[in-house]
Parts: structure tokens; sequence; C-alpha cells
């Protein structure tokens, strides 16, 4: 009866990838290439308690092996957690879902808040704290049109924070057009927004535009110099009419001359 809600993720990972510093300002030519593998428990548990509205407990845990190749300042291990570290973490989580539909909405409001403690007490390699908001909202005309909106808040907080569990822009969900990682820092804020509109068949397409930066902290002063832009456009292809399963086929450009290619499942957000 949708009193519960479990979700999470049990995996092991071996990746590559390029490291460009932390802050806004570093140039695409300052990279750095590593190698990361580490397995991952991700936990969430929640029980409705009032219309829409669920809570709960989440439990992350990630043990990260990175392996330098470049010589740079991860190999020369003057980056928090550049040989790597470990996420354990206690927190709760709180999520408002009133959407139509799970993967492709076209109304309602999905706003999921988590507040997650690494603590070496139990197993972190750092002590700080992690404080996430992501929300999204959709509005519908009679055509079939959507407009979605998303707004990302991430904060870490309380002590050393390894540089792979900074808050970063970029990737498959989050500002497409830059490299997963080409920016991060301690703490994010992200806005989106995408037209989705159907054209023929099984086909759709979106238009997507997204402003966003990462920070040390707060500077309202430096909102001009440090603000990141990526703008893009997509193609849908629907595997279940039913569900509104699509195919996500997305091309994003952002500042300092970033591009991205997206091919992946449901949307973005």
């Amino acid at each position: 009866d949708n009193k519960y809600r479990f979700f999470g993720e049990i995996g092991y990972y071996i990746f590559n990838y390029y490291y460009f510093g932390i802050g806004n300002q570093n140039p695409n030519e300052i990279k750095e290439y590593y190698g990361i593998k580490y397995p991952r428990i991700r936990i969430n548990a929640l029980r409705l308690v009032q219309k829409n509205w669920y809570l709960g407990g989440s439990y992350w845990f990630d043990d990260y092996t990175v392996t330098p190749t470049d010589g740079g300042i991860l190999a020369q291990n003057t980056v928090v957690g550049s040989l790597g570290s470990r996420l354990s973490s206690l927190g709760v989580v709180s999520i408002y879902d009133s959407r139509d539909r799970v993967f492709s909405p076209s109304k309602g409001f999905f706003i999921e808040t988590g507040l997650l403690f690494n603590q070496k007490t139990w197993g972190s390699s750092h002590n700080y704290i992690k404080f996430r908001f992501d929300a999204s909202f959709y509005l519908a005309n009679t055509l079939g049109h959507v407009w979605a909106n998303n707004v990302y808040v991430e904060t870490n907080s309380g002590g050393d924070v390894p540089f792979n569990q900074m808050a970063i822009l970029g990737g498959t969900k989050r500002m497409r057009g830059f490299y997963e990682g080409r920016f991060r820092d301690k703490h994010a804020l992200i806005v989106q927004t995408e037209y989705r509109f159907p054209l023929f068949w099984r086909l759709g397409m979106v238009v997507s535009g997204a402003s966003g930066l990462v920070s040390d902290g707060i500077k309202p002063t430096r909102l001009s110099s440090d603000l990141r832009h990526t703008y893009g456009a997509g193609l849908r292809v629907v595997l279940s009419k039913k569900e509104k399963l699509n195919i996500r086929i997305d091309y994003g450009r952002g500042s300092f001359g970033s591009s991205g290619f997206y091919l992946t499942f449901n949307e973005a957000f």
C-alpha cells in the first residue's frame, strides 16, 4: 500500500577519471589521470508518515583505493583522500513525492533531503557531515509538453573532506556538458530546467539549460565569476508507453568549451 520505501545500491566499481583540481577556476588543460576502485553499499529505508511524505534512515559505505598515474598532486599526496579514503555514514533521509509517474513525470513534486554523518567511530576515514537537498517539480500543458525543473544543493562541513566525496558539477544528471567532477569543492548549488515534448511515433525531444557553482564557503560577491552554465538538447525513445520509460540521448555544452554526449535510461531528473 505504498507505506514503505526501500532503495539502495550494492556493487564494485573500477573506473578511471580526470582530476581538474578543487574550485571553479581550474583550466581544461591542467588535469591529472587517476584510477579508482571501490565496493559500495547504500541502504535507505523509509516509512510513510503523511500523505506523499516518507521519513527514514540511511547507511552508506564506500572504500576507495586511488591510483594516481600522472605523477601530479594526487601522487604527491597533497590532497585529502588522494591515496584512498573510506566513507561510512549513518543518517536520516526524507522524501516528498507527489509525481504522477516515476520514470518520466508530467506533474507534481519530488523532494529528497538527506543528512549523513561520517565518523571514524563507525569506520569512516574522516569526520564530516554531508547535507543533500534535491528538489524537482513538473508542469504539463494540454499538448503533452512538460516543463521540468530541478534544484540541487550539497554541503560538506565539519572536517576534512576527501576530494572524491566533495560536491561536483557534471555527469549524466547534473549540468550535462561538463565532465563528471570537472569542478568540485565542499559545497555546490545547481539549478536546471528542461522542456520536453513529443515528436512522432515513440520519439520525443528535450531542450535544457543549467547554471551552478562549487565553493569552499558562502561568498556572494564571487557569484558572477564562479557561476558556470551548460545548455543542450536531446532525443527520447519511448520503450514503455505505459510506464513512460525512455532511452535518453543528450548532447550538452558548457563553459570553457566543454561538451558531452550521453546515452542512458530515464530522465536526468
